[in-house]
């Protein structure tokens, strides 16, 4: 099964084969001497951004690839009676997504503690919980289309693996507010990078909402967009675009069309601080 490894998300959803509009593969539970239906009466739609899903609350062992961190035979490591739940109906999940795995955080705000459904069963966590990987943690290693033709992004799940972060780069923890989301709380100025690595110390702008406060912004693994708030989006792509000298841009809606490999080359990276510590996305990164 081909499942969105999803940071926006909770419960661990897998298209059932009684789901006659699922595109992809599908998983037929009658084939399972150890799965069970953990209702019989639908309780809970699951809503995302661009798909919705009807189903049941169901368990059975679910499993992952080896690598080397998890702990477990040569075919896999797997948990005993995880519970899941099984796509009947779904509306916005292509053909190539035969599900999703979320990697959201376990903790709710204050005022939807009450009126939230509460948080799904997380399969990272529960791999920690049961001792097969050293830490609840994961993380993502992704090429763009202009690093590599053959594309060789992965997940880790357990411990970072040094050699796959960006040489002399260390890690930084950024202050999270309480949320089911990956959410900073302090996006507070943005500045573009030339392509040889000069900063224009004049060119960075800061974006305050009430004196010290920034903004707020999610880390999704499930979107491929990188969005702004609405008040700043014109600064900052004309900013933007203007860095990038003569490159010829149009403009369609609220979306700004260039060529992909000439902005790859002309186009600067863009910086976001947060927490005191600038983030670089590349224009490979940010182009979709």
């Amino acid at each position: 099964m081909e499942v969105v490894y999803d940071t926006g998300s909770d419960w661990l959803t897998i298209e059932g084969d009684n789901c006659r509009v699922c595109k992809g593969n599908t998983f037929n539970h009658e084939n399972s001497a150890s799965f069970k239906f953990l209702e019989t009466v639908q309780s809970t739609n699951l809503s995302y951004g661009s798909a919705e899903l009807k189903g049941l609350r169901a368990s059975d062992q679910v499993c992952l690839p080896k690598s080397n961190d998890l702990k477990g035979s040569e075919e896999g490591v797997c948990l005993e009676e995880f519970e899941f739940f099984l796509v009947s109906e779904q509306e916005g999940l292509t053909s190539r997504i035969d599900g999703v795995l979320g990697l959201s955080r376990s903790k709710l705000p204050a005022n939807l503690e009450k009126e939230w459904r509460g948080i799904g069963p997380l399969y990272v966590k529960h791999l920690a919980k049961a001792g097969l990987i050293k830490e609840n943690t994961f993380s993502f290693f992704l090429e763009s289309y202009s690093d590599n033709k053959a594309l060789t992004s992965f997940i880790d799940i357990g411990t970072p693996v040094e050699e796959h972060m960006r040489p002399g780069q260390p890690i930084v923890w950024f202050k999270l507010k309480p949320h089911m989301y990956w959410m900073v709380t302090n996006v507070s100025a943005v500045r573009f990078t030339t392509q040889n690595g000069s900063i224009d110390k004049n060119k960075e702008y800061k974006w305050l909402k009430k004196g010290k406060h920034g903004y707020d912004a999610i880390f999704d693994s499930g979107t491929s967009l990188t969005m702004v708030p609405q008040d700043l989006y014109e600064m900052v792509l004309s900013k933007l675009l203007r860095e990038g000298g003569d490159i010829r841009w149009e403009k369609q809606d609220q979306m700004y069309l260039v060529n992909c490999k000439t902005g790859a080359k002309k186009l600067p990276s863009l910086e976001l601080l947060i927490d005191n510590y600038w983030v670089e996305m590349r224009p490979q990164d940010y182009l979709v």
